[in-house]
């Protein structure tokens, strides 16, 4: 046995893994016996022609996209010739064989980066070592690879019957996702009010002929913010990837102008706002738009015919009304006048909808104790 004589003068490490010519003894593979003119006796004088006899697969790759050292012949780059502690041979585990080149990617690994879990276990979840004909030697399609790992989500997109379109492009996840490291919750390239402008900052032309209303100008231009906009965070009412409700809404939220109310339609608005500024007739506590305790949102909204809905007179994004009072509602084809005006003590409206028509929480008259009208007016004026 050949490989006897040799490990005589040159006896292999005791290690996990072994390349085949090496456990079975056949150094003639690979090295000549006395002389030759490549180093360690090597038979041919390039690695991509040595290593090409065996493994042709690897190193006369006809794809699209090829990994620097394959295109260049380096194998013993990544690989060692006799045995290793690695699979594959390689000289170190699981991404560290990657990152001995790309060191550039050490750096925004680093804290506080969010490190995504296959750089840094290993690299090769995702890219091909060798060659590729997907862009950056990845193993498939970018958001097939995603959604191979994250497959309740991918579960999600193809049940749900809203689906966020972002996810329908070629780049699909990493439209708003970095694949490798960010510094943002859940691997995002923005804080997420910055990322949803990236794109809703300007109309957006559906595939139906409708328009989605741009969100850039709006805020710019608005001095009241909805809350969780205020905060930019989209998606504390939208999700990001799908939805069973329209215009990827976590939650119900009434479309129209008019509906009959149902606790279960606003739960959306439920997640933050008190049901009963809706449910109860009469408080002086839950909601400042009331006529003494005659709750005018009950008014409005409570009908189980023909409810009036949260868009009938505010605006879910941002205003330059108090409280989100909308200027006009798209009413069919009228664009329905709100006129809402604020006083300390209650407002007015004169809308398209019904005659002029002011409210008043407390009569700024009556007398009160020292210090309590004032009191009762900071706290109508916060409500």
């Amino acid at each position: 046995n050949m490989g006897t004589v040799c490990s005589e003068c040159h006896p292999l490490p005791s290690r996990t893994s072994f390349h085949a010519p090496a456990r079975d003894g056949d150094c003639l593979a690979c090295h000549l016996p006395h002389q030759s003119e490549q180093r360690y006796l090597l038979t041919l004088p390039t690695e991509k022609e040595l290593c090409g006899q065996c493994h042709e697969d690897q190193v006369g790759i006809d794809k699209l996209y090829l990994h620097g050292p394959a295109a260049a012949g380096a194998c013993s780059l990544c690989h060692l010739s006799h045995s290793s502690f690695e699979p594959f041979l390689l000289r170190e585990s699981g991404s560290g064989a990657c990152l001995s080149c790309h060191v550039e990617m050490l750096d925004i690994m680093a804290p506080p980066n969010i490190v995504h879990s296959p750089v840094r276990d290993n690299c090769a979840g995702c890219h091909d070592a060798h060659a590729s004909n997907f862009p950056f030697q990845l193993k498939a399609e970018a958001k097939s690879l995603c959604l191979d790992c994250h497959v309740p989500m991918s579960d999600r997109l193809a049940s749900a019957p809203v689906v966020h379109q972002a996810l329908m492009t070629e780049e699909g996840c990493v439209h708003c996702h970095e694949v490798h490291t960010s510094p943002f919750p859940n691997l995002l390239r923005q804080p997420i009010g910055e990322l949803c402008l990236d794109c809703h900052d300007a109309a957006i032309e559906r595939e139906d002929g409708s328009s989605l209303e741009g969100m850039g100008e709006k805020i710019r231009s608005s001095k009241h913010l909805h809350g969780p906009l205020a905060e930019g965070n989209c998606a504390a009412c939208h999700d990001p990837h799908s939805s069973v409700t329209f215009s990827l809404l976590r939650e119900p939220y009434p479309q129209t102008f008019y509906a009959p109310y149902k606790y279960e339609e606003y739960l959306l608005c439920f997640g933050c706002h008190d049901s009963g500024s809706i449910e109860l007739e009469r408080t002086t506590t839950h909601t400042g738009f009331r006529d003494g305790d005659l709750n005018l949102h009950f008014v409005h909204v409570n009908d189980p015919k023909k409810g009036r809905t949260c868009r009938a007179c505010h605006e879910t994004h941002a205003s330059n009304a108090p409280k989100h009072m909308t200027s006009s509602v798209p009413f069919g084809t009228w664009d329905l006048p709100i006129n809402f005006t604020q006083t300390p003590s209650g407002g007015s409206c004169a809308p398209g909808c019904h005659t002029p028509r002011d409210y008043v929480r407390f009569d700024p008259e009556v007398p009160l104790t020292e210090g309590a009208q004032e009191d009762l007016l900071q706290k109508a004026l916060k409500q």
